[in-house]
């Protein structure tokens, strides 16, 4: 497995996924997101821009300052199209819905519990449940997993660059 963020390809090379005129000219040209080697992501909400999920002071989608490894995530590739999202800060803690609710935590080779899609939505994209289907969002002012309407964009994130 190796570590990856989420990129694109542009004419002038890779660039990260934010909420730029960029990524929407990404969206019309139907390219895919491609996973690329190295770095961290920070994952901001294009409904609320400015939050981050964050492991802080547990998880959650809010305020982060520059700097703060707790809002900095890998992206692992499984290679199957599937990836894990890794936190820097908790070294071994990884976004997964195991127990029926978004945590971030431990996790067991295996689980298709902590795996995810990252599907291209309008210039971002979502991150969809491989073991339940569910999406992360901030739909009811909370970071959770759950169903959503295909326009939410509380369910729509921007991968950007990270520490």
């Amino acid at each position: 497995m190796r570590k990856t963020w989420i990129g694109l390809a542009m004419a002038a090379g890779i660039a990260c996924l934010p909420a730029t005129p960029a990524v929407t000219a990404e969206a019309a040209t139907g390219a895919a997101p491609k996973l690329m080697q190295g770095g961290f992501v920070r994952i901001e909400n294009r409904w609320r821009p400015g939050q981050f999920i964050n492991v802080e002071h547990g998880l959650t989608s809010g305020p982060a300052q520059r700097g703060w490894h707790s809002a900095d995530w890998a992206i692992d590739d499984l290679g199957d199209g599937h990836v894990r999202i890794g936190n820097r800060w908790r070294e071994g803690h990884y976004l997964h819905v195991e127990s029926g609710r978004l945590e971030s935590g431990p996790i067991q080779a295996g689980w298709h519990s902590a795996q995810w899609t990252v599907e291209r939505a309008d210039g971002f994209v979502r991150l969809r449940n491989r073991w339940t289907g569910h999406y992360i969002h901030v739909e009811n002012g909370r970071l959770e997993a759950g169903a959503i309407q295909p326009g939410w964009h509380s369910a729509m994130w921007s991968l950007r660059r990270g520490g």
